[in-house]
């Protein structure tokens, strides 16, 4: 058959929509807030920079990942996978059935 379709991380690509990255970076905010000393939290620069790495190197990609694309997508390529090792299996079991006629 054809060559399975690749995975996309994101059916738009790499981008959130506005209020997904919204929802993220103030997750991200409240994370950082409890995961860095008290002294670091207070200043601006280094919420700002915590709040975005933590959105664009993690929070991102794991929201791109587990997009109901990529769920159907994977689904399907397991249910191509599974059809394909039934045919295979088939068609080993007819050519032993035929080599033993012979």
């Amino acid at each position: 058959g054809p060559p399975p379709t690749p995975l996309r991380l994101n059916p738009r690509g790499t981008r959130l929509s506005l209020p997904e990255r919204a929802y993220l970076r103030s997750l991200s905010a409240h994370v950082v807030r409890r995961a860095l000393p008290g002294d670091a939290v207070q200043a601006w620069p280094v919420q700002a920079l915590g709040r975005e790495l933590l959105v664009s190197v993690v929070l991102q990609p794991v929201v791109n990942l587990v997009s109901s694309e990529n769920i159907n997508n994977w689904v399907l390529a397991g249910f191509r996978a599974a059809r394909n090792r039934a045919a295979r299996a088939a068609q080993q079991a007819q050519q032993a059935q035929q080599a033993q006629q012979a």
